[in-house]
């Protein structure tokens, strides 16, 4: 259907996008911009990457795209409302992008072959964390904290001389009026999740960092949202609640 000569879906993304939009080539070059930046871009930062005039048109076409569902304006949690991000969740664009676009030679075995590739399993860990952020309101249930007044934030870290190994984005917290804020750990596995003691480090240090830099004072708690659970080992205490497939889809 995608990757296959002449196959019926491999022009599908323009055929999308000029069916829906009377001018799709300034909501074509937004969604571009973002396929480039996973954690998204501020408002002008998307119009430095289009070339785009901030016009009515500019505006319209990402009011347009967030209410389609193609993109979600996020907050960073500790920074101002102004600072909000925009980010490309479509799953359908962002797999052209990754994977049809890329197919020049049109091998109709491509998928089959990278089934069992690194590529794919960066692809499914990214896919599977925007299926998180698209169920946090199933995620709150399964927390027990759908009544409870709470924000969904990300938060990046970033030292002071620039992007390195230690920087870091959390791509899921629950900032709660209760007093917590939940870190949700999203890991895709075809089984049981094994916590290990190189993941159980970064985990502590990344809620250390968060702590320190935005000097909360509120409890943090860990959440592991993962596809069918978490096997019990000696590192698996450090997650307070475990939330899995079937809790996205109940």
């Amino acid at each position: 259907m995608f990757f296959a000569q002449d196959a019926p879906l491999q022009n599908e993304y323009d055929a999308l996008y000029r069916s829906l939009f009377k001018r799709p080539d300034i909501y074509m070059q937004i969604v571009e911009a973002l396929t480039k930046h996973r954690a998204g871009l501020l408002r002008e930062q998307i119009l430095k990457a289009t070339g785009a005039d901030d016009n009515e048109v500019f505006q319209r076409a990402l009011r347009e795209l967030e209410q389609c569902g193609f993109i979600r304006k996020y907050n960073m949690f500790d920074y101002k409302a102004k600072n909000a991000l925009y980010q490309l969740i479509d799953n359908f664009t962002l797999f052209h992008f990754q994977h049809i676009a890329t197919n020049i030679p049109q091998d109709e075995h491509y998928w089959s072959d990278m089934r069992f590739s690194g590529r794919y399993n960066v692809w499914a860990g990214l896919a599977f964390e925007r299926l998180c952020l698209l169920h946090s309101q199933q995620i709150k249930q399964s927390l027990g904290i759908s009544g409870i007044q709470c924000n969904v934030y990300s938060w990046t870290y970033m030292p002071k001389g620039g992007a390195d190994d230690s920087s870091f984005q959390i791509d899921m917290l629950i900032d709660r009026i209760d007093r917590i804020v939940n870190i949700c750990e999203m890991k895709y596995a075809d089984e049981e999740y094994v916590m290990n003691a190189d993941e159980d480090r970064r985990l502590r240090q990344r809620i250390s960092r968060f702590i320190e830099h935005t000097r909360t004072r509120k409890a943090v708690h860990p959440v592991l949202v993962t596809t069918y659970g978490l096997s019990r080992n000696g590192y698996a205490s450090v997650f307070q609640h475990i939330i899995t497939l079937d809790d996205l889809f109940r």
